[in-house]
């Protein structure tokens, strides 16, 4: 009968060291951290809007005008909208035109504002222009400005850069 109970005890002590191995075994994988799998994240800068400003006169024209305007409005980079209001004196104009060049360049043409319904520009006249991505790049750099072209003065009357400010 010694030999029967020693048998015993060593199957339980087996049993015991088995079960405590698998409690192991258990917890190890269950306190196992996690694998965490990290999206690719693009982080895109704040959309901004601007507060934008050109002063026309014959400074930057090379003319003897006495004429003087300003070209105010805003943008916003999430519509893309340029919002404009120009008012000028002393000036008839032929055309106002937006072009794209540093100062003291003739530059290039982006767009001519469009006429009031009388085929005249009048002061202050409002209007709205969506922009592609190169004209919003063009805008922000600082490379555009405006200028009126007279009967007088058919190249540029005034000038002005084009500014913004960070509303």
């Amino acid at each position: 009968m010694g030999r029967i109970s020693e048998s015993v005890s060593i199957s339980r002590a087996r049993q015991n060291t088995l079960l405590g191995f698998l409690f192991l075994q258990f917890a190890i994988v269950a306190c196992s951290k996690e694998t965490l799998q990290m999206e690719e994240v693009t982080v895109k800068p704040p959309l901004k809007s601007y507060k934008v400003t050109a002063r026309l006169d014959n400074k930057q024209s090379g003319t003897s005008s006495e004429a003087k305007g300003i070209f105010t409005g805003s943008y916003n980079e999430r519509t893309k909208i340029l919002t404009y209001k120009i008012e000028f004196t002393g000036i008839n104009p032929k055309s106002i035109e937006v072009k794209k060049g540093p100062r003291g360049t003739s530059g290039s043409l982006v767009y001519e504002l469009p006429r009031k319904a009388s085929s005249l520009y009048e002061s202050g006249q409002e209007g709205q222009r969506l922009l592609t991505a190169l004209q919003e790049r063009d805008l922000i750099k600082g490379n555009w400005f405006i200028i009126i072209c007279t009967e007088k003065y058919p190249l540029q009357e005034i000038r002005g850069q084009i500014t913004l400010k960070s509303e």
